[in-house]
């Protein structure tokens, strides 16, 4: 019956749910202040079908989008509930911390605490206990808000007495009404886990609100586990005259064999003395999951021990008289005294809870720090950093795989280039380099993302190229300076003219300044002009003389000659120079 119950979760709880690091006895209900061990689960409650279901469920603890959170750890200080006229206290009465799911806003939002639990042969019992506030909006019933709690194996078997659920309804059995709303004051249940003893247990407890979204449903929860024996106060029998003997808590009813009906009792002992108690747990819940026990306990020596409950963080230790402890176990110790005094004997159960530990991969430039707790770290390499934390809370140990990137961009050699030409500027990276590039300015730049690009400048410019590693930002910066010169000509001012085929000619080819020959005029000494000839095509034709006039050679001398061009900066220009004429 509980599986087809079950079927309206199967969104939430199909298969068997994986958890991580048991909790512990000693903050099942949260005592710590903490959820260390439990693990915490959003998300919307949805119906189709006639069923109940969760979508969106994520780990954590705020509802995006509402700026709510829920799973809130509750403290003493924090007083009652703030929406029940009947004061509810947040949390369980005789404890210091519980938790809160769900919230009061209105809205679709489903709360969930899931955990595992190793059920211990010394606190076979769990006692689970919580609050409940429903608003009642009259929907069908698996569309109105709840409050459910589940236990089941790792199989996924529900243990018996491992479920229970309530949704808003005036016939919700146990609650009482406010106006538009349903409520439950603190409920204990008692849960009998001896046939389960060393297996593990799922713990899984939920609070949502309506399918529709306009209806809100909060519970506090809280739960603690319970020895299945009775337990005594210290004795000894030269100093004390009465023991006191503790039946576990939670239940709802105590039955001693000296007709007591309190939870505690004090007997004179005698040793090979008889006590029985039977304890009941009158579950409101659920009518077939009442729990009764009949606990015994016979007075043994004349010196009781006294127990104590300690929980360590690996690394520490415990001491007891002058035996020191750092496993986990239960140690009896004993400490002499002289008479007439008893002598103490304590019994200690050693928790030794272990470091909380992370591992993370962490990418920095070459050139920045790491911190991680007090540790700096600059260098690639694996890490083990301890990052102390106040007590109860154990000491984080992280492990950090640092990798540091380095960019390889080699610095520039300044260079220079004459005005109006181009010139190839390069990034000098390793050849397997995968970066990115930006140049700066990109005045005068074929590609400014390119690792290599050409560069016509106007005037001499420092150009700035960085470099970075494609997702982690690393980047390095290299600066060169391009220096424009002026666009000069640069004619033979000599040449020989005697058949030798070397330097025969005085010839004019157009150059990074010389975009055309137009005219070449040459003159003697007089004046006269003895050499004219015109580039009357568009083509980069060279103008030459052979240094003859008229079909006769010229003397040796010195000529004077004027040249018109086109520049290859624009406009035609005129430029005069001398010739010496060899033979």
């Amino acid at each position: 019956m509980i599986r087809l119950l079950l079927l309206g979760w199967a969104c939430l709880f199909a298969g068997v749910v994986g958890y991580s690091q048991p909790v512990d006895c000693n903050n099942i209900g949260f005592e710590e202040g903490t959820f260390r061990s439990w693990e915490r689960w959003i998300g919307l409650p949805a119906d189709s079908a006639q069923k109940l279901f969760f979508v969106s469920l994520r780990p954590g603890s705020e509802h995006l989008g509402t700026a709510l959170l829920g799973h809130m750890i509750t403290q003493v200080t924090d007083g009652y509930d703030p929406i029940i006229t009947e004061k509810i206290p947040v949390v369980a009465p005789g404890s210091q911390h519980s938790v809160r799911l769900g919230t009061s806003a209105i809205g679709s939002t489903a709360d969930q605490l899931r955990s595992t639990l190793r059920v211990s042969a010394d606190t076979p019992l769990l006692l689970y206990r919580f609050a409940v506030v429903l608003q009642n909006p009259n929907h069908k019933p698996y569309q109105q808000p709840a409050f459910r709690l589940l236990i089941r194996t790792l199989q996924g078997d529900t243990i018996p007495c491992g479920y229970y659920q309530a949704s808003a309804s005036n016939q919700t059995a146990g609650f009482s009404k406010q106006g538009g709303l349903i409520y439950r004051k603190w409920t204990n249940c008692v849960v009998d886990l001896r046939p389960y003893i060393g297996q593990q247990l799922t713990i899984e407890v939920i609070a949502h609100g309506c399918t529709d979204g306009g209806h809100f449903g909060y519970a506090y929860f809280d739960a603690q586990c319970l020895q299945a024996a009775v337990t005594t106060s210290s004795f000894c029998s030269q100093r004390d005259t009465t023991m006191i003997l503790s039946a576990p808590t939670g239940f709802d009813r105590y039955q001693w064999s000296t007709g007591d009906t309190t939870a505690t009792i004090a007997i004179t002992p005698r040793i090979g003395d008889r006590y029985w108690v039977k304890v009941r747990s009158q579950s409101t819940l659920r009518p077939d999951c009442s729990v009764e026990l009949m606990l015994s306990y016979e007075v043994e020596e004349g010196i009781v021990p006294i127990s104590q409950n300690i929980t360590l963080c690996a690394g520490e230790s415990y001491p007891v008289g002058d035996s020191v402890y750092t496993r986990s176990g239960t140690y009896r110790t004993v400490i002499k005294r002289p008479d007439p005094l008893c002598d103490s004997v304590i019994l200690t159960k050693l928790t030794v809870l272990p470091l909380v530990s992370e591992t993370q991969s962490k990418t920095i430039c070459k050139g920045d720090q790491l911190k991680i707790g007090d540790s700096t770290y600059t260098t690639a390499g694996t890490y083990q950093t301890r990052i102390r934390r106040a007590a109860p809370l154990c000491d984080s140990l992280v492990t950090t795989h640092l990798v540091v990137q380095q960019v390889d961009l080699a610095p520039f050699q300044d260079t220079l280039v004459v005005q109006g030409d181009s010139i190839q500027l390069k990034a000098l990276v390793p050849d397997e380099a995968n970066y990115t590039y930006s140049w700066s300015p990109n005045d005068g730049l074929a590609c400014s993302t390119c690792a290599a690009t050409w560069a016509k400048p106007g005037q001499t410019t420092q150009y700035r190229l960085t470099a970075r590693t494609p997702g982690s930002g690393c980047e390095a910066s290299q600066t060169v300076r391009v220096q424009v010169v002026p666009c000069t000509i640069n004619l033979p001012n000599s040449f020989s003219p005697n058949g030798d085929g070397i330097n025969d000619q005085f010839t004019i080819m157009p150059s990074p300044c010389v975009k055309q020959v137009k005219l070449l005029t040459v003159y003697n000494r007089w004046g006269q002009v003895i050499f004219h000839e015109r580039n009357e095509s568009n083509r980069n034709n060279p103008i030459s003389w052979d240094g003859t006039f008229q079909g006769e050679t010229v003397g040796a001398g010195v000529y004077p000659y004027q040249l018109l061009f086109e520049s290859a900066l624009g406009g035609v220009r005129k430029h005069s120079g001398t010739l010496l004429l060899l033979r």
